[in-house]
């Protein structure tokens, strides 16, 4: 039986800067800066996800210039916490 996975349930979100059909940007409950996910439990490695890894990044790079304002940033596309299920933070240089 599989786990569950907090970035599925998405129970708590603290605070919710975008959403559409296929991914949410929210606040990270852990480090409190702006996280991609996608509805889909989908592994970092798949494939065939090329479009919606770039409408990921374009929208989370929106949101991060308003977050940050003039402060520099990256997108961290590292999974740490939960490996198997692609998640993206913007994160302070």
């Amino acid at each position: 039986m599989m786990e569950t996975c907090g970035l599925c349930e998405l129970k708590t979100i603290e605070k919710e800067f975008y959403r559409d059909e296929n991914f949410v940007i929210i606040s990270c409950m852990s480090c409190h800066v702006p996280m991609v996910v996608p509805f889909e439990h989908i592994d970092p490695k798949a494939e065939g996800y090329e479009r919606l890894r770039e409408r990921m990044e374009n929208e989370l790079f929106r949101v991060a210039f308003d977050f940050y304002g003039d402060l520099e940033f990256f997108i961290d596309k590292k999974e740490n916490l939960i490996p198997d299920h692609m998640h993206w933070h913007a994160r302070r240089n």
